[in-house]
């Protein structure tokens, strides 16, 4: 049994380290969290959600979004989740004893198999030869398998027949568990069915070779490359502290880290080279099986692809996005945008479950328009049966929540800014207060007040006022009250949503008096500033920096918004997150006005140097070098 801890971050967090950044907004999380949910389904595994910083899940689009997945999860279930997979992924224990852990084979399950576009199943090597289980595939990819015993060796003999293809990795079998000494050459050929050299260290990156490359998969890859995604470079770590406990381990490659093995078998098809000629990617065909070899640790999935079309399976994509398939159920998560063709193991009706969208009545494949990010959940039945159990599974859940409601009543929390001023409120004073993860940690908020053109024109006007610089208090803003009953209240959850609408304010009468705020993330939720459906709100803030510096402000809202920069409507040259804007003096004033036009609402506010991106391997954890947040001049 097997529990995975979901450390998803969600648009609510930013800045976590190296593990990477989350989404930017609440789409982009409802689409991983719909991600991670197939995965687990389809591979049958059960999943819990992390909180590392206690704020990442406490929204109400990822609550919501996580009851859903629980309908879907109870639906899948009862049409039951079958496993038809052609592929299986092998790894060894004792293998990985002899492996550095920063350059193993056993990396190629991040985000590499997932997009070979057909299923795959994951074994250790003994649940894989033990009653022949291997028997139901058609490839097989021996992620490590570097130190075996004679009794290994001998019982994966059985497995070179049926026609199928085996891919061996890195240094196959160079280690024998049953003797000391002996050939690790002859080792190598007797496993792996090629005549494989030790000895021969790589000598630059290893291309592909067009010719013989695609007369094999009838088509060439565009840049030639074995492996071109994160990790792809190889250095060296620092020996004792980086990959072993003694003492006399020596420098080890990381990365994509490339075996000193080149293929000399003359019977073989060279498919890559390294610069000195010499072959590192190689098949050979027998007369019931194929033996491929690869001297990396990694192989980027289109290549993946083509050996499993070689070997014969089914293939449901082969552009590369992330799949997960599951009896009649096939997950697809765009890695680009643009239309992906799902081709499927038979004829049959076809629904979107997410969206309830029917894609076909007895075809064998469908095409999807995405959205890079997106995740789709495909349906292979009756769309009509589907749909019913469904609704039927909601109403239920509907029911439950309502019965539990109404048995553990939330205390009432209406006060706007319950939590920004009880938590992490602004110090005394007006500033300066220092960005923290690329977003600001203090703010002035005013509001609520009503959606109305009325309001949105007194508050529009007041942006066109704020370029004399008047419009705003030059003094420290006020503070809201405590609740009458501040210590009950203060120990109920900090999360909890407006049980009623704040009182809206009267816009006529001038949009103050503002209130200090802060967050200890970039996110910020309606329910936490106390606007409700039908109200909206207003932020501001003034950014300092140097003149002549250019800063990309990355804004993003549910609901409506419009956002001014010293009173204009924020525009300028787009950055790869938002609008990049110069600073011509010392302080300029951020405005941002949201609207709840019914339903969730909030806004994002993260503040970058252009040219910052959050493609893989790259990470967004400073701001712009001098730039800062005051609350109002002095």
């Amino acid at each position: 049994m097997w529990f995975n801890e979901g450390d998803y971050r969600t648009h609510t967090v930013y800045g976590t380290g190296h593990i990477g950044e989350p989404p930017p907004d609440p789409a982009g999380t409802i689409e991983v969290l719909r991600r991670e949910f197939c995965r687990a389904a389809a591979k049958g595994y059960v999943s819990y959600l992390m909180d590392f910083g206690w704020n990442w899940f406490y929204d109400r689009d990822v609550i919501r979004t996580v009851g859903e997945l629980e309908q879907v999860r109870d639906f899948m279930t009862e049409a039951g989740l079958e496993r038809h997979a052609e592929i299986a992924a092998v790894a060894d224990q004792e293998s990985q004893l002899y492996y550095n852990y920063f350059g193993t084979p056993l990396k190629l399950r991040a985000g590499i198999l997932d997009r070979l576009g057909a299923e795959v199943d994951f074994y250790e090597l003994r649940d894989f030869l033990a009653d022949e289980a291997f028997r139901r595939y058609r490839m097989v990819v021996f992620l490590n398998v570097c130190a075996l015993s004679e009794a290994e060796r001998t019982a994966l003999e059985r497995v070179k027949s049926d026609g199928r293809l085996l891919l061996w990795m890195h240094t196959p079998g160079v280690v024998n568990l049953s003797r000391r000494g002996g050939d690790p050459d002859a080792d190598l050929a007797a496993l792996t069915g090629l005549r494989l050299a030790t000895g021969r260290p790589v000598q630059g990156p290893i291309r592909l070779q067009d010719d013989a490359y695609a007369r094999l998969f009838a088509a060439a890859l565009p840049d030639g490359s074995l492996y071109s995604g994160p990790g792809a470079e190889v250095r060296q770590t620092v020996p004792l502290r980086d990959t072993s406990l003694s003492d006399c381990c020596g420098p080890m490659q990381a990365g994509n880290a490339l075996a000193d093995v080149a293929c000399v078998d003359p019977e073989a098809v060279a498919l890559g080279r390294d610069a000195a000629g010499e072959c590192r990617l190689a098949l050979r065909r027998f007369a019931d099986w194929t033996a491929v070899y690869t001297a990396s640790c990694l192989l980027r999935p289109e290549i993946l692809t083509g050996l499993a079309r070689l070997a014969g399976c089914h293939v449901y994509l082969d552009s590369s996005d992330v799949l997960f398939a599951a009896g009649r159920f096939v997950a697809v998560h765009a890695a680009s945008a643009g239309d992906k063709r799902v081709r499927l193991p038979e004829r049959t009706d076809v629904i979107e479950i997410f969206t309830r969208q029917v894609l076909g009545r007895q075809v064998d494949e469908v095409v999807l328009p995405m959205r890079w990010g997106e995740t789709r959940l495909l349906y292979l039945g009756d769309p009509a049966a589907a749909t019913a159990r469904l609704d039927a599974l909601a109403a239920a859940q509907a029911r439950d929540a309502a019965a539990f409601a109404a048995a553990h009543p939330a205390p009432a929390v209406t006060l706007p800014f319950f939590r920004q001023q009880r938590l992490q409120r602004p110090a005394a004073g007006v500033g300066p207060f220092p960005l923290k993860a690329l977003a600001p940690s203090a703010f002035l908020y005013a509001g609520p007040y009503p959606a109305t053109p009325e309001a949105s024109a007194a508050i529009a006007a007041l942006a066109a006022a704020a370029k004399t610089g008047a419009a705003l208090p030059r003094r420290a803003p006020d503070e809201a009250p405590l609740p009458d009953d501040e210590a009950p209240r203060r120990q109920a959850d900090r999360y909890l949503y407006l049980e009623a609408l704040t009182p809206a304010r009267d816009p006529a009468g001038g949009l103050g008096p503002w209130q200090a705020g802060s967050v200890p993330g970039p996110w910020l939720d309606d329910y936490q500033v106390g606007a409700g459906e039908g109200q909206a709100f207003l932020i501001a803030f003034y950014l300092e920096g140097q003149p002549g510096q250019a800063v990309e402000l990355a804004i993003r809202a549910r609901g409506q918004a419009r956002a001014w920069f010293d009173g204009d409507d924020l525009r300028g040259p787009a950055g790869a997150m938002g609008t990049i804007v110069t600073l011509t003096r010392p302080r300029h004033l951020v405005m941002i006005h949201v609207v709840n036009t019914g339903g969730p609402a909030g806004l994002s506010c993260k503040i970058l140097a252009p040219g910052q991106t959050a493609l893989p391997g790259q990470q967004l954890q400073q701001p712009p070098e001098g730039v800062g947040v005051w609350l109002a001049p002095e």
